[in-house]
C-alpha cells in the first residue's frame, strides 16, 4: 500500500480503536524517520530528528551551499518532505513540510520522549547552514507553544489547561483572573477563566500560510480538523502566530471559532514596557478572523517580547481613559470585540512553563542565532575582529565602531 494512501485512512485514525491508532502512528514514525520504530534516540539519524522538527514547526530551507542543498534533498528523498517545484537543470527546488496530521501525530509522540530534547535539537540544527532561522524569534515561540500543548494533555484539550501549561504554575490564578482590555457587550467584563471555561483547543503542528485570507473562520475551523495552527507570512500585517480554538464547547463549526493571536518580537527595544499599538494591530476584524455582522467571539492576544530585560507576564487591563470612576457607576465604553491581552517578557522559566530553568541558556542561544545582527559582530575571544566588522558596516547601529571610520564628531 502506498504510504500516502495509508495516510488517507483518517476515519480509522479518528475512531475509538486505540490499537489501530497506535499502529498507524508507529507506521508513520517509521516512514518519517526512515528507520524501524520504536528505536533508541541515539539510533535515530540527525536527518530523522530534523524531519520531526520540520513536520511540526513548518521549517523552511534557505540552502545556499552544496551541503545545505544535499540536506534538503535528503529530507525529500527519505523523510517525506514535499518537493513542489524545481528550477531548470534541477539547480534548486521549492520544498515544504506539508500539513499531514498523522505525520504530525507521529512526530509529537517522538518529541514527547524524555530523551528528545527539543530546544537542543533545534539549536543544533540552526547552528548548521541551510535552515531559515526566522526573523523575529517565531521558531522559538512555536517551540514553546508546542511543548505547552504536549504538556496540556489529550488531543481535545480545555483551553484553560493549555494556558496553565503555557505559563508557570505560580501564575495560574493570575491568568484565569485576567479581565479584558477591550470589552464588547457579548463578552462582558468577565474573567478569562469564566469566559473560556468551556473552550477547547487542538493543534499538534504549525503550517505557514502565505495569504491572510486563510485567517478567516471559514478556513480556521478546517485547520482545527487537521490539528494545525498558523505561522503567518513574513512581514505582513500585525500578527505572527494564530492558534484557532473552539469557543463555547466542542462543536466544530465556523461560528464557534475563536483564536489566540500572537505577535513575536526578538528586539531589545520591545522590552518590559507595554506597547498597546502592538495589540491594536491584532484587531480580529482588521485581520479578517472575524467579519462585520458576525457575533464577535472573545479572543486572546499575546505579545512575546523575547528579548526583554527581565522575565514577566503581565495581564493588560482596560486603558485608564475608559475605566469608569466609582462615583459614576457606569459601564466602560464598549468596543466591537472582547480581547484578553498578555505581555510576555523573555524566554525564561519565570515566563513560560515549558522552559526549565536549566534550559534558559539554550533559549538564549536560539534567540541570538535568529538575530544575524548584532551577533555577527560578537566574538569574545577576538574583540578586534568584532570592531573591524563594525567598521566595515558603517551607519547601521549606534555602537561607536559603526561610526568611527565613517564620520567624525563635529
Amino acid at each position: 500500500m502506498n504510504f500516502y494512501h495509508f495516510l488517507r485512512f483518517g476515519s480509522r485514525f479518528e475512531s475509538g480503536d486505540e490499537t489501530v491508532k497506535a499502529h498507524i502512528i508507529e507506521f508513520a514514525a517509521e516512514k518519517l524517520l526512515a528507520t524501524p520504530y520504536p528505536t533508541p534516540l541515539d539510533m535515530i539519524s540527525q536527518e530523522g530528528m530534523l524531519a520531526c522538527l520540520c513536520v511540526r514547526l513548518a521549517l523552511d530551507f534557505s540552502a545556499t551551499t552544496y551541503h545545505a542543498c544535499q540536506k534538503e534533498q535528503i529530507q525529500v528523498k527519505k523523510h517525506l518532505r514535499i518537493c513542489l517545484a524545481t528550477s531548470p537543470g534541477f539547480e534548486g527546488a521549492v520544498t515544504v513540510a506539508a500539513s499531514e496530521p498523522i505525520l504530525a501525530e507521529a512526530s509529537a509522540s517522538l518529541m514527547k520522549r524524555k530523551d528528545f530534547d527539543v530546544p537542543r535539537v533545534l539549536l543544533d540544527e540552526l547552528q548548521r547552514p541551510g535552515l531559515s532561522k526566522g526573523d523575529r524569534g517565531e521558531l522559538i515561540a512555536m517551540t514553546i507553544l508546542l511543548l505547552a500543548r504536549d504538556k496540556a494533555g489529550p488531543r481535545a484539550t480545555p483551553l484553560l489547561s493549555f494556558l496553565l501549561a503555557l505559563f508557570p504554575q505560580n501564575l495560574g490564578n493570575i491568568i484565569q483572573a485576567a479581565t479584558p482590555s477591550f470589552i464588547n457587550t457579548e463578552g462582558g467584563n468577565k474573567s478569562l477563566g469564566e469566559t473560556f471555561l468551556n473552550s477547547h483547543i487542538w493543534f499538534n503542528h504549525f503550517i505557514k500560510v502565505y495569504r491572510y485570507d486563510v485567517l478567516n473562520r471559514e478556513y480556521l475551523w478546517r485547520l482545527i480538523v487537521r490539528g494545525a495552527a498558523v505561522l503567518c507570512a513574513t512581514c505582513q500585517r500585525g500578527v505572527d502566530i494564530v492558534i484557532p480554538f473552539l469557543y463555547k464547547d466542542k462543536r466544530l463549526m465556523k461560528t464557534n471559532i475563536s483564536a489566540i493571536l500572537i505577535q513575536v518580537k526578538n528586539d531589545a527595544q520591545i522590552s518590559n514596557s507595554v506597547h498597546r499599538s502592538l495589540f491594536d494591530a491584532m484587531d480580529p476584524f482588521l485581520l479578517g478572523v472575524l467579519k462585520r455582522g458576525e457575533a464577535p467571539v472573545p479572543v486572546i492576544r499575546m505579545v512575546f517580547a523575547l528579548a526583554a530585560n527581565c522575565p514577566e507576564v503581565r495581564a493588560i487591563g482596560l486603558p485608564e481613559r475608559i475605566q469608569p470612576t466609582r462615583a459614576a457607576k457606569q459601564p466602560p465604553l464598549m468596543a466591537h470585540y472582547t480581547a484578553y491581552d498578555f505581555w510576555c517578557c523573555q524566554a525564561s522559566s519565570k515566563t513560560f512553563g515549558p522552559i526549565p530553568e536549566q534550559d534558559e541558556n539554550v533559549y538564549d542561544a536560539l534567540l541570538k542565532i535568529s538575530r544575524n545582527f548584532p551577533t555577527v559582530y560578537e566574538e569574545p575571544e577576538r574583540p578586534m575582529a568584532g570592531m573591524t566588522r563594525r567598521n566595515m558596516h558603517p551607519g547601521t547601529d549606534v555602537e561607536v565602531n559603526h561610526w568611527s571610520r565613517f564620520i567624525a564628531d563635529p
